[in-house]
């Protein structure tokens, strides 16, 4: 695989762990949320001298700050990834790009929704070969 098909697998890629840490981030936040309301979740205590309550007020709006620039980070990547999968002129290969990168399935869920004779190898190949014929453009020389 050339260096600007692997760099397409790995932006490609790389929205679906975006969309994990998001999911992560909002968790997080939800935790410390329920600690300053006094619920006391893991994570809030402070180490200083200051009040711990403060503490954890402070942190909480740090961490929401992150998440918006988690999900700016996020808005990017799907509208990078939208628009190399609007380019896929092959309904199938796009399916494949579509249902591995942006639904986020296993090349075996693929090979069963593709239909009989399909296997998790000739997915996988097919979506390896278009990126190689057909890198992102962005990251050509």
């Amino acid at each position: 695989m050339t260096e600007d098909a692997r760099k397409t697998r790995h932006t490609l890629a790389a929205y679906r762990k975006q969309l994990r840490r998001l999911k992560a981030q909002r968790q997080l936040i939800a935790a410390l949320e329920q600690g300053c309301l006094g619920h006391g979740p893991p994570g809030i205590r402070s180490n200083s001298l200051g009040d711990p309550t403060q503490t954890a007020v402070l942190r909480l709006e740090k961490e929401r700050e992150r998440l918006k620039r988690m999900e700016l980070g996020l808005h990017w990547r799907r509208s990078l990834l939208k628009c190399y999968l609007d380019m896929v002129e092959d309904s199938v290969v796009r399916m494949i790009l579509f249902l591995k990168y942006w639904d986020g399935r296993t090349w075996k869920q693929i090979a069963v929704r593709h239909g009989v004779g399909a296997t998790e190898d000739a997915m996988r190949k097919t979506a390896e070969r278009y990126m190689e014929l057909h890198p992102m453009p962005w990251f050509r020389v």
